[in-house]
């Protein structure tokens, strides 16, 4: 049996999600085994190991929402500082690009036409 819907319907509400978006993400994720949910979750709260990091060789940015994990914004963001651009979403949690789309999709075209973090993120972390 997955995570009860009482989760699910509080995550959407924590992403700001809506009408026929919420039910989708909803029904998704009650399609999401407990165990598997539980490994996705103490997956993200690691962060992503120092050592991957440090081996990214293209020019990249990450961005973490300032609610997420403490490991992904501060641990993982901080080693990859000297490897690529990084910045915090204000605001958002981890999936903060289904929370504010018109965020994400205007840091993207910001990032792809300018190389540059969107004035709309905070870069220092």
């Amino acid at each position: 049996m997955g995570v009860e819907r009482g989760f699910w319907v509080a995550l959407a509400k924590s992403y700001g999600l809506t009408a026929d978006d919420a039910e989708l993400f909803i029904e998704t994720g009650l399609g999401i085994k407990r165990e598997t949910a539980q490994a996705i979750l103490r997956e993200v709260l690691q962060g992503v190991p120092v050592t991957t990091l440090a081996r990214i060789d293209a020019t990249a940015i990450a961005i973490a929402g300032e609610k997420d994990s403490r490991t992904v914004w501060r641990d993982s963001l901080t080693a990859l500082e000297p490897h690529a651009g990084v910045a915090i979403a204000p605001g958002m949690h981890h999936q903060w690009n289904i929370e504010d789309a018109e965020l994400f999709n205007q840091s993207l075209r910001v990032w792809l036409t300018s190389g540059e973090a969107a004035s709309s993120l905070r870069t220092r972390i």
